[in-house]
């Protein structure tokens, strides 16, 4: 079974825990799939919680497991290289390519688009399930990331993308080191496009 496949069976592991409703099935396999997905699939960690006896609503890891499957659904529907954390190159070569086979070959590939639309609803994500942060803090760099998200989109040159981006750097050197490496990555993409 290769990568693809595991993360296509995986995915279909969480539709009946989910259509059941089953908690302790899902709290189990939240904790398989993040350890086994987080060096390849940034962003895939959850918070991890504890199960207790004498709690009765537990239904948020129902939505963990939820964002956990949509997150294997847009990675393997995306297609991309990725380095692992422990210098192992892993590839999924799954990226949409159109070729025409007269006597000239045009292929169109829209791999950093996606690359940088998973890392941005991963990096979202995250910022959304940290719990040391206030509702306000949320908004404010959600707001800040659509704004990269926009630059990202345009067709201006490297140079432009860089002026247009000085102030959500100058903005991130008054958060804490935690924000910073979330989004630094994504200006990191941005401006490599």
């Amino acid at each position: 079974m290769n990568f693809e496949e595991r993360i296509l069976n995986d995915i279909e592991r969480c539709k009946p825990i989910l259509q059941y409703r089953n908690v302790e099935e899902a709290q189990k396999l939240i904790e398989e799939l993040c350890d086994c997905y987080e060096a390849y699939i940034p962003g895939i960690s959850i918070r991890r919680r504890v199960l207790r006896k004498g709690d009765t609503n537990f239904t948020y890891y129902l939505s963990d497991l939820e964002r956990v499957k949509k997150k294997l659904e847009l990675f393997v529907s995306g297609g991309k290289q990725l380095v692992c954390k422990h210098s192992e190159s892993l590839i999924v070569n799954n990226s949409n390519t159109n070729e025409n086979t007269n006597n000239n070959t045009n292929s169109n590939s829209n791999s950093n688009t996606i690359d940088i639309n998973i890392l941005i609803q991963n990096t979202i994500s995250e910022i959304e399930d940290d719990e040391s942060l206030g509702e306000k803090e949320v908004e404010e760099i959600i707001s800040r990331i659509r704004e990269i998200e926009k630059v990202a989109n345009t067709d201006e040159k490297r140079a432009g993308k860089w002026k247009k981006l000085k102030d959500s750097f100058n903005w991130l050197s008054t958060k804490g080191v935690d924000i910073a490496c979330k989004i630094i990555p994504i200006i990191l993409k941005v401006l490599e496009q």
